[in-house]
């Protein structure tokens, strides 16, 4: 009987040569005799993956049914599912998922299926992978994840494939080893993917969605648009749902994924800065010293100092070398720990010599890592007073930034406060009589050495004879007198910036601020209002300024909550509050107002009937002019979105078709946007009626055509003029319809047109 399993000289077997040359009868025969299915040549490579490569389905269809084995990677780790991605063959990649193979097995070169799928740009296995739960945060070993690849290729229609998840949207910001982020690839073209894709991405949504009525997605839309670099602060979000509906439940979710959307994906590097070189020469110098005057001998000193220095930058290199080198995790942790250290360092010496750089200093536009200080226990008390509401949200923002940057960077800038020289300046030293502030610093240290050398050798020659003296008794005093006025006029000319220093360093930034309020009379005679507005505008100076030093952006998020269960006067007072400290133009501030309407509208009306009746604004109205982005729950409204969802998946095309025919896009748009204003996905009209609102349903026997069908068709009769999705906000200003708008509708337009054509497409509408 013959040997089935027998080898020639490149390892295989009868089956592989069948395999490889799409033997399908042979192999069947192969296989029934008892052929070793898994066996792999000298390269590694089994008998599946030649059938994958040959593009055989019959054969392949054949080695799964006897359980091939799908996962065993081959030449240079390519599994199977790998090579059907490598080769474009969709029949075969269909056939290998049917065995539920592991999709996130690396090649040598870092490469999974799906980036394997991104490198090829096609754009159907994307599809197939991204059913298949591929992991789109995976990466090579450049640290590219599928959003770098895809924006380097300029693939947009795999772009808004990967981006269908809002939760994938995070990646947007992830930077690989070079510093890249996906983001910034894509703003260095003058024809960006996302300025074509407009915030209409096609996302999914999972039975863990729909059980979390929609949630899910709201926050990652709402985290994803507060989370754009460019995005123009501030901005007032209004959270509308009925009382009791859950919008603390939303509140907390959303939190959670603006945290995630701002995460230091990477850890700090270590580098060799002339900072750190300043700081070990310092320290080598001060030990050197001590050494000196205990051993009485300045030789003992410098042989300290150059040891030190060595000894130092020696054992350094080592933990550079192995953190970088080598996967050792004690020189990793230790890289990282001394690398945050030397961060906060220098920011606490940028703060004390430093003017900040200007906010327009830098032509070239790099989107900047975002970080979010949040307000804790911002939910309004009816037990509490509507000024302690307040209060608290300062001071909780205080605690978060203190607990970031570290209390030393924070607690001097109140008693410093560097300021940028200019708008387009760059960072500057600061200056005492034309002379920067280091200089002093470095003659106050020379002179206290020098000084402390000298009076250590005054104190141990005193009372010896004069012969046994190593410096003169003359020459001692004149040192010291000369040492010791150098220190004194420093102190002297600074005296009341040390004070200023001495007060900042004793007392946190709440008790600062519980301290400016503490005075009663104080607060009856400027005003409560008058009195925090110093704190507010320290508290967005001082995180410009720390921005401005560590190269990122801080955006404040005040959260508003229960108002709906609090007395009238306490909900006008509070909103009054939050909207004068927290509106400013140009500062950091994210007010997310979690409110029932009719409640906080009424109440208006009812504190402000006079001055309201007269002017015939209601509540409604005031409630628009502060809010910038309306954002309706629609808690009653998943079963509805089931339906659109039906109805427009039977006008909807494939997803590859419609990338082939653009035209087509315009008229699903048209249809979505019409069928979700009719089906209930603006349904917020059976909440809350706002007079002259461009996005709610018109008043039933008001008029013969609907306003959502006017919008549609206005739009759509403009869409071919206009340039694309760059081009909306002119196409709007120039339209019949929106004849009325001015800068602050506008505004508030398009955050509504962002936001809603982020949910539509969420829900597949």
């Amino acid at each position: 009987k013959p040997n089935v399993n027998a080898l020639d000289k490149d390892g295989c077997t009868a089956l592989t040569i069948a395999c490889k040359e799409g033997f399908h009868d042979i192999a069947v025969a192969l296989l029934n005799v008892g052929a070793y299915i898994n066996i792999q040549d000298r390269s590694g490579d089994t008998n599946l993956i030649h059938a994958v490569k040959g593009g055989h389905r019959s054969v392949v269809e054949a080695l799964l049914k006897k359980y091939a084995d799908v996962d065993i990677p081959g030449k240079e780790r390519k599994t199977a599912m790998y090579t059907s991605v490598e080769k474009g063959n969709l029949a075969i990649m269909k056939l290998l998922m049917s065995a539920n193979p592991d999709l996130e097995i690396a090649t040598k070169d870092g490469d999974t299926c799906l980036l394997r799928a991104v490198r090829s740009r096609n754009v159907e296995a994307v599809q197939l992978l991204l059913e298949k739960k591929a992991r789109v945060s995976a990466s090579d070993k450049r640290g590219d994840t599928a959003l770098h690849i895809a924006m380097r290729a300029r693939s947009k229609g795999i772009v808004e494939v990967l981006l269908r998840n809002p939760k994938n949207s995070q990646l947007l910001y992830r930077p690989n080893r070079a510093g890249e982020t996906p983001y910034n690839i894509d703003m260095n073209h003058q024809k960006t993917i996302l300025g074509q894709i407009f915030g209409a991405r096609r996302l999914n949504t999972n039975e863990d969605n729909e059980k979390l009525l929609g949630y899910d997605l709201y926050s990652s839309a709402l985290a994803d648009m507060v989370s754009e670099p460019s995005l123009s602060m501030p901005i007032t979000v209004g959270l509308y749902a009925k009382w009791g509906s859950g919008k603390s439940f939303l509140l907390n979710k959303l939190r959670e994924e603006m945290k995630n959307f701002a995460r230091q994906w990477v850890d700090p590097t270590f580098q060799f800065s002339w900072l750190l070189m300043a700081i070990i020469v310092h320290l080598a110098a001060l030990s050197g010293t001590v050494v000196s005057l205990s051993l009485t001998h300045w030789l003992p000193g410098i042989v300290v100092i150059f040891t030190l220095l060595i000894l130092t930058y020696t054992f350094l290199a080592v933990v550079w070398y192995g953190s970088n080198r080598y996967s050792w995790d004690w020189p990793y942790n230790l890289n990282v720990y001394l690398t945050r250290k030397m961060n906060a360092i220098k920011v606490v010496l940028q703060v004390i010599f430093c003017h900040p750089p200007g906010a327009q200093w830098s032509d070239s536009f790099t989107a900047q890592p975002i970080r979010f200080y949040f307000t804790d226990q911002t939910r309004v008390s009816s037990s509490a007073a509507g000024e302690n509401s307040v209060v608290q949200m300062i001071g909780s923002l205080y605690d978060s930034i203190e607990n970031d940057y570290g209390a030393l960077s924070t607690r001097l800038y109140r008693a410093l406060r560097p300021k940028a020289l200019k708008s387009t300046s760059s960072w500057r030293w600061r200056k005492l009589c034309c002379l920067p502030n280091i200089i002093f610093f470095e003659l106050c240290y020379a002179a206290a050495l020098v000084g402390g050398v000298v009076l250590t050798i005054y104190i141990a020659e005193y009372g010896r004879p004069s012969y046994e003296h190593k410096l003169e008794e003359m020459t001692c005093q004149i040192v010291l007198g000369m040492c010791l006025l150098v220190v004194v006029l420093l102190v002297v000319a600074n005296l009341y910036t040390i004070s200023r220093v001495i007060k900042s360093l004793l007392f946190s930034q709440r008790r600062q601020l519980q301290r400016a309020i503490v005075k009663l009379d104080t607060l009856k005679s400027e005003g409560f209002l008058q009195a925090l507005r110093s704190e507010v505008n320290l508290m967005t100076d001082m995180v410009k300024c720390l921005d401005a030093f560590t190269q990122q952006q801080t955006r404040l998020v005040i959260i508003v909550d229960g108002l709906d269960s609090c007395e009238q006067d306490k909900v006008l007072m509070v909103l009054d509050a939050v909207h004068v400290l927290f509106s400013e133009p140009n500062t950091p501030f994210i007010i997310i107002l979690a409110i029932d309407p009719h409640v906080i509208s009424k109440a208006v009306e009812v504190n402000s009937r006079r001055l309201l009746s007269e002017s015939n604004i209601g509540g409604h109205d005031y409630l628009r002019n502060m809010v910038h982005l309306p954002f309706f729950l629609q808690n009653s409204g998943l079963r509805k979105v089931k339906t659109a969802q039906k109805s427009a998946h039977s006008h909807r095309k494939s997803v590859v078709q419609a990338y082939d025919q653009p035209e087509s896009n315009l008229v699903t748009s048209a249809s979505a946007r019409r069928l979700s204003t009719e089906s209930g996905g603006l349904s917020s009209q059976e909440k809350l009626k706002l007079p002259g609102s461009s996005l709610n349903v018109a008043r039933k026997g008001s008029r013969k055509l609907k306003l959502s069908d006017s919008i549609a068709s206005s739009l759509g009769s403009n869409l071919n003029r206009a340039g694309g999705a760059q081009d909306l906000t002119k196409m709007l200003l120039t339209d019949d319809y929106f004849s009325d708008v001015n800068p602050r509708s506008m505004r508030r337009l398009m955050n509504v047109v962002y936001i809603t054509g982020r949910l539509l497409k969420a829900f597949q509408i």
